[in-house]
């Protein structure tokens, strides 16, 4: 059978217009060097395996049910810890489904603001949802300017700390914009993917009391479990309410058994988590002013991550040289970051694998 020349042919308009964002390369063998999808270079808690055996039951046998639906262990384990009430907390897959849901929530059809620096998925969602959504120009260092979002007039979505730049807003910050967007009835989305990396900047205690912020946090970075895929929301009753009007539209069993277990039993390993975020703090210091000794600009970073550019070199040329010793970052190309890497903090020896390839790169290269 020939296949079609034209492989859209089935494809709806909505499907044709689409612009998929694209994840961080996952290549298959051994012998790389991976820092580039943000992963956790430390595994997670010790209690999660256990966890989910028990939540499989014996012989496996749990798995023939349907999950909780609306994962209430996790939700009230989340609602303790973030100082709130279950009724103010949405599980998801993954942080990015919870996005998903809130563009299709509170913005499909409608305009929104965010960084012309920031996580590429909004601007695929917003397709997807048929959202206007304003890219607004970066300030000088790549921060964001809070008073060019907040003259757009639209509700605002934004990340913080930022990504891919690695630089937080302030809680204050955050919070006097919630204001300005409140007096206005318009809606403050902030995804904390990165945010028990520096908690001074989290708003997400606040929640309850505005019916205007929407809080998103992941599993998959500080508690190392990407490979499970588990997120949430934090929000005002009436926010969630919503979450869950468009979620139970596609699907109201969303996050597997297996997966709220490992979630609940890192959650409640704060021990294990502190360590993480600890270690990290450490050898992404370190990392940083490896860079900076090797002459590359690099912020100080409130993530798991560097982003870092070397001026006068060509920022394809090191992705690519860094790729061909199988070393893996991660490389935007996108005007005015086209030069810059986002490193994972990996470890120690990932690390140094690193600093060594760059040293040859920029050896060879006569940097």
């Amino acid at each position: 059978m020939n296949a079609s020349a034209d492989s859209t042919k089935y494809y709806s308009p909505l499907a044709r217009s689409l612009s998929p964002y694209v994840a961080g390369e996952q290549p298959q063998g051994g012998g790389w060097i991976k820092l580039n999808t943000n992963e956790s270079p430390y595994p997670p808690s010790p209690r999660v395996i256990e966890a989910i055996l028990s939540a499989a039951g014996s012989d496996a046998g749990e798995l023939r049910l349907y999950p909780d639906p609306n994962a209430d262990a996790l939700r009230d384990a989340l609602a303790e810890r973030h100082g709130l009430d279950r009724e103010n907390i949405f599980i998801s897959n993954g942080s990015d489904e919870s996005l998903a849901f809130a563009f299709a929530a509170f913005f499909a059809g409608l305009e929104c603001a965010t960084p012309a620096v920031g996580y590429s998925f909004y601007p695929s969602y917003a397709l997807l949802f048929s959202a206007k959504i304003r890219l607004i120009p970066m300030s000088s260092g790549l921060s964001i300017d809070v008073q060019a979002l907040l003259n757009a007039d639209v509700p605002v979505i934004l990340a913080n700390p930022n990504a891919p730049s690695s630089i937080a807003l302030s809680r204050d910050t955050i919070l006097s914009m919630r204001e300005t967007l409140a007096s206005r009835s318009q809606l403050l989305v902030v995804d904390e993917a990165y945010a028990p990396f520096y908690e001074e900047c989290s708003v997400a205690d606040m929640c309850a009391r505005y019916d205007n912020l929407l809080v998103v946090r992941t599993f998959s970075k500080a508690h190392a479990l990407a490979g499970m895929r588990v997120g949430y929301a934090i929000g005002h009753t009436n926010l969630i309410e919503g979450l869950n009007r468009a979620r139970d539209s596609f699907n109201s069993y969303p996050v597997d058994r297996l997966a709220q277990a490992a979630a609940l039993a890192a959650l409640e390993d704060s021990r294990t988590l502190n360590q993480t975020v600890a270690a990290v703090e450490s050898v992404k210091e370190t990392s940083r002013q490896a860079l900076l000794s090797l002459g590359f600009e690099c912020a100080a970073s409130r993530t798991n991550f560097l982003f870092a550019r070397l001026p006068g070199a060509d920022g394809r040329a090191l992705f690519d040289g860094l790729k061909a010793r199988r070393v893996l970052v991660r490389r935007f190309d996108k005007p005015g970051i086209e030069d810059y890497l986002r490193i994972t903090a990996g470890t120690p020896e990932q690390m140094d694998g690193l600093m060594l390839a760059l040293k040859d790169i920029i050896k060879e290269s006569r940097l």
